[in-house]
């Protein structure tokens, strides 16, 4: 028992760093925990822990393959193979193939790790409650590096015209849900905390400009006005008007500043060219032919470039992702790696509403909402769920406790 304490509490801390760490290459803070190109700390130490929970296992029971770690072996082989596919691809180089390949092994550890018989399950309500503290230290940073952005020590760059932040910030489809649900159906969380995690909110996301993730809260937070319980009760409709006369203020305050990211949201054209709606529509359609033609797989280390609305290639974009990991995923892992690393994260708001059929847990089923959401964020609209590290570790460690979660009601 002490040892699977030893597991969850090392895992707990290094999933709370890197999520309430700004990690995004728009400051230094990751280079400070990089041992080596972009190899950090984190995947060093997710390394050792992954020896360690096979060998203990290998100790134990000896050399056995579960049938139900069958497809998480298969998926891992597939990342392996489309590392050396890369390395054997001469005009890959192999910093750019280790570069480019560390997050898909940051993913897969967390995974197997999460899954290992060494460690213990959490509750969902539990897990997110956690995730919502961890991104209020996020979001108090941000603005803290806001404030002092002159400092050296921060490394900051502006991008894209002058926005601040990273994609981390998406992860406030998650957090601000999940804090009015809590505060509508729960109160765990205290009062003051949700409301100094929104008012950071706001004005992070006006910081960033980016309008996904507002409008995905937005219309979250609208869905939870609908009652999950039978009976609606006085203080249930006296948190909604608060929260509807906060919102109102906000929202008005909000397109009275005549911001960046107002002009963004009302404006969908008040961006740059690979990133407005039609262009991310052209990426995708680009890269499908080319999907088409490797059905293999490049390999980690292909360098691709956002496509301008003309399907010109914007060779100053020069990148290992564009704004649809479906689309990198395919590309770079081939039709079975892709098909692996997108079943994994499909079944998974499944197994929510399954989960949710058998306990009646309402967590579960707006868990499964908020995950779909977020997914239309980071893997339709973007690549943040490979290459944000906050983005990253929240995505896979529900993946996995979400099939923990699944298992534990198929046994009962």
């Amino acid at each position: 028992m002490t040892r699977k304490i030893g597991v969850n509490s090392l895992f707990w801390k290094l999933y709370f760093l890197m999520v309430a760490l700004p990690l995004h290459a728009s400051n230094k803070i990751l280079t400070y925990l990089s041992v080596t190109g972009k190899v950090s700390i984190f995947h060093i130490v997710l390394f050792l822990m992954l020896i360690w929970i096979f060998s203990d296992k290998i100790s134990k029971n000896g050399f056995v393959i579960y049938r139900r770690n069958i497809i998480l072996g298969l998926f891992s082989l597939s990342m392996i193979a489309t590392f050396f596919v890369g390395m054997r691809d001469a005009h890959h180089i192999f910093n750019n193939v280790i570069g480019d390949g560390i997050m898909y092994f940051l993913s897969i550890a967390i995974v197997w790790i999460v899954r290992s018989d060494s460690f213990e399950d959490v509750a969902v309500d539990w897990f997110l409650t956690y995730t919502f503290k961890a991104l209020t230290v996020n979001l108090v940073i941000n603005v803290i590096m806001y404030a002092t952005q002159g400092l050296s020590f921060w490394g900051l760059q502006s991008y894209n015209g002058g926005r601040f932040g990273g994609g981390y910030l998406s992860l406030l489809v998650v957090t601000v849900i999940y804090g009015v649900y809590d505060y509508l159906y729960k109160k765990s969380i205290p009062t003051k905390l949700l409301i100094l995690h929104i008012v950071l909110a706001v004005f992070c996301s006006v910081l960033s400009q980016s309008r996904t993730h507002v409008i995905l809260s937005f219309v979250g937070c609208l869905m939870l006005f609908i009652p999950m319980g039978k009976s609606i009760s006085k203080a249930y409709f006296f948190r909604i008007l608060i929260i509807a006369l906060v919102g109102t203020v906000g929202i008005v305050a909000l397109l009275n500043g005549n911001s960046e990211l107002v002009q963004r949201i009302l404006n969908m054209d008040v961006t740059s060219d690979t990133e407005t709606t039609a262009s991310r529509i052209i990426t995708w359609t680009y890269y499908w032919r080319l999907i088409k033609k490797t059905p293999w797989g490049t390999g980690f280390g292909e360098i691709l470039y956002f496509i301008n609305p003309s399907m010109t290639i914007a060779k100053a974009t020069a990148t290992y992702y564009v704004d649809n990991a479906v689309a990198v995923v395919l590309y770079k892992c081939g039709w079975i790696g892709g098909a692996l690393y997108l079943g994994y994260v499909l079944v998974t708001p499944i197994r929510m509403l399954s989960v949710w059929k058998s306990t009646h847990k309402k967590e579960f089923l707006l868990f499964a909402v908020i995950f779909l959401m977020l997914i239309l964020s980071v893997m339709i609209l973007t690549s943040q769920v490979i290459h944000t590290y906050a983005v990253n570790v929240f995505i896979w460690t529900t993946i996995a406790l979400t099939y923990r979660w699944s298992k534990t009601e198929e046994s009962k």
